[in-house]
């Protein structure tokens, strides 16, 4: 049960990917003066991987994970630069406002999240959906699988580091 759950779980993810869509993110990413990489609880760890691999690429990026500070960067992001935000359920307030200010000053944002209908979604200009299982093993907690998450960003980085070579 647990392999299928996951085998499934990243099956649907790749399944639900658009090749244009993973070459426009690539050129924002290409194209951003700065990097700004944002995401909360479970999602940092994402976030860290993607900041620290952008990094090793010879990226300018950083990450925040600090409600406070995600929301006071969000303020101070230049037009040159871009955002991404990490969000299983796109609904987390801090990322949800930092995405509204970005979208004020014609920031260009990506989201990364398993809810096409979230608030991020919506008010992101490019949303990279992954897929999310009914079941989930913590049903008292909010931890659930980021698998989909993870295999978005590994894709992302993937064509990057193979279109830019």
């Amino acid at each position: 049960l647990a392999i299928r759950k996951n085998e499934e779980e990243v099956l649907k993810t790749i399944q639900l990917q658009s090749i244009g869509q993973i070459e426009d993110a690539v050129q924002k990413i290409h194209n951003a003066d700065k990097i700004y990489i944002f995401g909360r609880g479970f999602s940092e760890m994402i976030a860290k991987e993607m900041t620290i691999k952008l990094q090793l690429i010879g990226k300018t990026c950083e990450v925040h994970d600090d409600p406070n500070i995600i929301r006071l960067k969000s303020r101070d992001i230049d037009k040159s630069e871009l955002a991404i935000f990490v969000s299983l359920n796109g609904e987390t307030a801090e990322l949800v406002e930092a995405c509204q200010n970005l979208s004020m000053k014609q920031v260009t944002t990506i989201t990364l999240t398993t809810r096409i209908d979230s608030t991020l979604s919506k008010i992101s200009d490019m949303t990279l959906v992954g897929y999310k299982g009914e079941q989930s093993f913590f049903p008292d907690y909010e931890v659930r699988s980021r698998l989909s998450l993870h295999v978005i960003a590994r894709i992302l980085l993937d064509a990057y580091v193979i279109r830019m070579k």
